[in-house]
């Protein structure tokens, strides 16, 4: 039997929007910027916790990875699908990396939830390891290689701080 909390996270209904990301940062007091991915192209501009949306048409920046949102700590960038690589950025951003590099199911459209996730975790941990950010990352909240229960974890922890 399918769970009503798995049917949502393979639905485009919850797919989340910048106003989505502002109520979230706001109602859980997080610091916040918003910017294209075609924007990342002088990071002294870029304030240090900002969400990055790929643009919704292919570009030179998004290399065709469109409707994805990334996060952005500091010099860091968290991607749930692993793709770092595949976007042209900066190069003075690092990947966060992750084991393993991809944590959310490919059909699912929660990358938004787990950026709101990823921007918690960066602004909420006492101590922050930049070296293993992305594994402490993933331990905190629990993932592992089943892309589809990172998912459902993801989506109800979203719920509950939403």
């Amino acid at each position: 039997m399918t769970s009503k909390i798995y049917k949502e996270v393979f639905s485009s209904k919850i797919a989340l929007t910048d106003k989505n990301l502002r109520n979230f940062c706001e109602k859980n007091d997080l610091k916040y910027n918003l910017v294209e991915l075609s924007e990342l192209t002088d990071l002294s501009d870029i304030p240090k916790y900002t969400f990055v949306y790929t643009g919704s048409s292919k570009n030179d920046a998004n290399n065709g990875y469109t409707h994805h949102w990334l996060y952005l700590c500091g010099s860091y960038l968290f991607d749930s699908f692993g793709f770092q690589s595949k976007y042209k950025i900066n190069k003075n951003i690092k990947s966060i990396i992750t084991y393993p590099r991809q944590l959310q199911e490919f059909n699912s459209d929660v990358c938004g939830e787990y950026c709101a996730a990823f921007a918690h975790f960066c602004q909420k941990e006492n101590k922050i390891d930049y070296t293993n950010i992305g594994v402490d990352f993933q331990n905190r909240y629990g993932l592992s290689a089943n892309k589809k229960e990172n998912d459902i974890t993801i989506l109800r922890w979203f719920k509950k701080k939403s």
